[in-house]
C-alpha cells in the first residue's frame, strides 16, 4: 500500500498587480508539471474541460 504526500508549494504574491512573483516546490510537483508537458495539447484541454471550446484547439479536439 502506497502512502500519499500532501504537495507543498510556496508562492510570493504581488497583491497589488496579482501576480506571482516567485515559486518554490519539491523535486515531485517539478516533475509533475514537467510531465504534463510531455502530453498533446489536445488531451490535456480534453482534461479541463467537457465544453466545446472555440478557436483552434477546439477545432482540433472534436
Amino acid at each position: 500500500m502506497t502512502t500519499q504526500k500532501p504537495i507543498t508549494l510556496k508562492l510570493l504574491v504581488d497583491n497589488k498587480s496579482n501576480r506571482v512573483l516567485f515559486a518554490e516546490a519539491k523535486k515531485d510537483f517539478v516533475d509533475f508539471l514537467l510531465a504534463l508537458s510531455t502530453l498533446p495539447l489536445g488531451s490535456i484541454t480534453r482534461f479541463l474541460t467537457t465544453k466545446d471550446m472555440m478557436g483552434s484547439f477546439g477545432d482540433t479536439i472534436r
